[in-house]
């Protein structure tokens, strides 16, 4: 069953970095993990650490809709998520 993973990018401009993450994504496809899992963006994220960006974060949300439409909705920090105030 097909799959789908809608990513936002918060440091697009930093070309570097979508090149590592574009790896990382490929290199998880690649071993097997669904792309609309948890454990997908796990893998993407501690490879972009591993590629030299210890700050990197991937925000995963789904609803009951993204379940049942087979999809994955990441948030992607180059920093790290930024703090709410009073947080």
């Amino acid at each position: 069953m097909e799959c789908r993973v809608k990513i936002k990018i918060v440091d697009w401009q930093d070309r570097e970095f979508i090149v590592a993450l574009d790896v990382g994504l490929s290199d998880a496809l690649r071993s097997g993990l669904e792309a609309d899992c948890f454990a997908l963006a796990e893998r993407v994220q501690i490879a972009l650490r591993n590629d030299g960006y210890p700050d990197a974060q991937i925000g995963y949300t789904r609803s009951v809709d993204d379940v049942l439409a087979r999809v994955a909705h990441w948030t992607v920090w180059r920093n790290g998520q930024p703090r709410t105030r009073g947080a």
